[in-house]
């Protein structure tokens, strides 16, 4: 609480409010009311700054596959697989082409069960 109190306290001296000036208006307040609504919009903050991360982190992926097909459908086409082999089977070993480039490598494995398509 004395976290909170002295944050306040610092916002209200750069805008340049003073305590004095609410103190002196009479107004009943209840210390206890007023830490439960501190602690009610607290979590709805970070609510705001996990939704936040999450619309960030959709944004980033969708610029990468935005890049990914601007590049090509063959790029994209590759890029997916290897994550999807990553996420089934592990790590794909890239292979490189002579020209500084990677290539996507073919790996022969058994049918993928259809419960699990």
């Amino acid at each position: 609480m004395s976290q909170n109190i002295r944050f306040f306290k610092d916002q209200m001296s750069k805008v340049g409010v003073s305590p004095k000036e609410f103190l002196e208006k009479e107004v009943d307040m209840d210390l206890d009311n007023v830490e439960v609504k501190l602690g009610e919009l607290e979590a709805e903050i970070s609510k705001f700054n996990a939704n936040n991360d999450k619309l960030q982190r959709s944004y980033n992926d969708l610029v990468e596959y935005k890049l990914l097909l601007d590049k090509g459908p063959s790029a994209a086409v590759a890029e997916i697989t290897r994550r999807l082999h990553r996420r089934v089977l592990g790590p794909l070993p890239p292979v490189p082409t002579g020209q500084g480039k990677l290539a996507a490598v073919a790996v022969l494995r058994p049918p993928v069960p259809a419960c699990l398509r």
